[in-house]
């Protein structure tokens, strides 16, 4: 095992391909055959030159929300990318609850302060794939586009 210059993981697998396979999973090696994931390089959100990995936050607040949810990258002027919530309920106590659970942060004791959400959205149902795959660019498209057309 290997990484990239991006940082992704590199597996010789020879029995799979001669060539070595690269992979957009963000990887911290630990050995030569231990490593950890760190996420998709895809997911990755750049807010003011901190490097978020979705998933490792979404592990960190699943203990938290009984409820679908994922976080994103939202476009912001001053850090380039602000990180949001996005819950899936119909439910505004939820997000309510949520908002007053992320202002006393002690509520998150495992989450750094540039993991806190800044901003937290809701919405009736996640856009998926055909094989119920979340569609989290298409998702957030979706709150951003129902956002603009509300002002």
């Amino acid at each position: 095992m290997a990484q990239d210059e991006r940082g992704c993981l590199i597996v010789k697998a020879p029995l799979v391909s001669t060539d070595p396979v690269v992979t957009n999973d963000l990887v911290e090696l630990l050995s030569y055959k231990k490593f950890i994931w760190l996420g998709r390089t895809d997911n990755v959100i750049n807010s003011g030159g901190i490097k978020l990995h979705p998933e490792q936050i979404e592990a960190k607040m699943a203990r938290h929300i009984d409820v679908p949810f994922f976080v994103a990258g939202k476009a912001d002027d001053s850090t380039g990318e602000r990180l949001v919530i996005i819950l899936e309920t119909e439910e505004p106590e939820v997000v309510e609850q949520l908002k007053a659970q992320l202002v006393v942060k002690k509520n998150f004791p495992e989450l750094s302060r540039y993991q806190i959400p800044k901003e937290v959205y809701a919405i009736h149902h996640f856009e998926r794939t055909d094989n119920g795959k979340l569609k989290r660019g298409a998702t957030l498209r979706k709150i951003i586009d129902q956002e603009v057309s509300e002002s």
